[in-house]
């Protein structure tokens, strides 16, 4: 991977690490702070697939990532050692169980995403991304009102948060 990659990665996934982590009142909405830190979790992680595996469709990068990345995220969920991350993929999974995920974007004709298994790397990031792209291209609201949408948001962060943090770490390129 080349050095202005590796460059952007550690930018937007500090700049993640110093919200997320901060106790300081937010300047603007909460609810746009989740919404924000996925947007810059999904610019690292997309930053990272492609500079690692270097295929041309983001779906083929996301499969080699999932294969590659599996059995860590499999031990990282069955350590229970963070609690917001299982907290939040439990949310994801419960959401995603009363109503498949549609695919909000334009002119799409892609089925709506299941979630049988939570421990399903390829999925969950599958569903991670089309949240993403419900919300820069489809649909879907930063509004508090619509609690469902709130929920897929900050649990979709959350989980994208510790799955680039567990793969960083391994990969040398945070701490």
């Amino acid at each position: 991977m080349d050095k202005f990659r590796k460059n952007i990665i550690k930018m937007w996934m500090s700049r993640v690490q110093e919200k997320y982590g901060s106790t300081t009142t937010l300047s603007y909405d909460t609810d746009l702070f989740y919404a924000d830190n996925l947007i810059f979790c999904c610019i690292a992680y997309e930053a990272y697939a492609f500079g690692r595996f270097q295929k041309a469709q983001m779906s083929e990068n996301r499969r080699t990532l999932s294969k590659t990345f599996q059995i860590s995220f499999k031990e990282l969920i069955e350590s229970n050692s963070l609690k917001d991350f299982e907290e939040a993929l439990n949310n994801l999974k419960e959401e995603i169980d009363k109503k498949p995920l549609d695919d909000m974007t334009p002119n799409s004709n892609r089925p709506p995403l299941d979630l049988p298994d939570k421990k399903d790397m390829d999925r969950i990031l599958e569903i991670i991304y089309r949240i993403r792209s419900n919300l820069l291209h489809g649909g879907k609201e930063v509004n508090p009102s619509i609690q469902r949408n709130m929920t897929l948001i900050v649990s979709s962060f959350i989980v994208l948060f510790h799955i680039m943090n567990l793969i960083l770490k391994q990969e040398g390129l945070i701490q």
